[in-house]
């Protein structure tokens, strides 16, 4: 009844998309990072598109939040990103919360993540919060966003 009345989007975490097994429709999701690099992006484009034939429409695939980097990344998230949604023309879910929650983790600036980010990709903006620990975040989706993580919305 919701559905007929109102958008409705589907959001889940439960696809093998870069996993290095077969396909896995029945895949329990645990959210490990991936380096970035172009082995990686290569594998993840030719994983989308058989997963968007069989669905019938573009994935909205979403930035994630990281507490490691790989030492063998060859670019940073954001050109990773907008990389992967041009080969695979897929679509994405930006997560605010987690651009913020990486740039603390690994030192980069928000606004430079968000602003190479190909707008016209851009299908959802997912905004949530995190604990912060000072030293660390915790990121638990269970909080307001954070002030500072609004600042780093797009202002073009």
């Amino acid at each position: 009844a919701i559905r007929r009345d109102y958008p409705m989007v589907m959001h889940g975490v439960s696809i093998s998309i870069s996993s290095t097994g077969m396909l896995d429709l029945n895949y329990l999701h645990d959210l490990l990072p991936m380096p970035y690099t172009e082995a990686a992006l290569g594998h993840l484009v030719a994983r989308v598109s058989p997963v968007q034939d069989l669905l019938g429409w573009r994935l909205l695939l979403e930035n994630v939040s990281s507490h490691v980097s790989f030492q063998a990344d060859e670019m940073n998230e954001w050109a990773f990103i907008a990389q992967l949604a041009k080969r695979a023309d897929c679509e994405l879910l930006l997560d605010v919360n987690n651009v913020y929650f990486s740039s603390r983790n690994h030192g980069f600036d928000a606004h430079e993540f968000m602003d190479a980010m190909p707008r016209e990709r851009v299908r959802q903006i997912h905004l949530a919060g995190h604990e912060d620990h000072g030293s660390h975040l915790i990121d638990t989706h269970d909080r307001r966003c954070a002030t500072a993580c609004g600042r780093c919305m797009p202002t073009r």
